[in-house]
C-alpha cells in the first residue's frame, strides 16, 4: 500500500465512493432515457 493511500481517511473514501457511483448512475439514468425518447419518437 502506498503512503497516499494510507494518507485517505475512511470518511473520505466512502464521500468518493458515494460520488463516484452517483455519477455513473447520472450517467446510466441519462442514456436510459435518451434511448427511451429515441424509441418514443420512433415510434410516433
Amino acid at each position: 500500500m502506498s503512503e497516499e493511500w494510507n494518507d485517505l481517511r475512511p470518511a473520505e473514501m466512502t464521500e468518493w465512493m458515494c460520488l463516484h457511483f452517483c455519477w455513473q448512475l447520472d450517467t446510466s439514468l441519462q442514456a436510459a432515457l435518451a434511448l427511451l425518447s429515441k424509441y418514443i419518437s420512433d415510434e410516433g
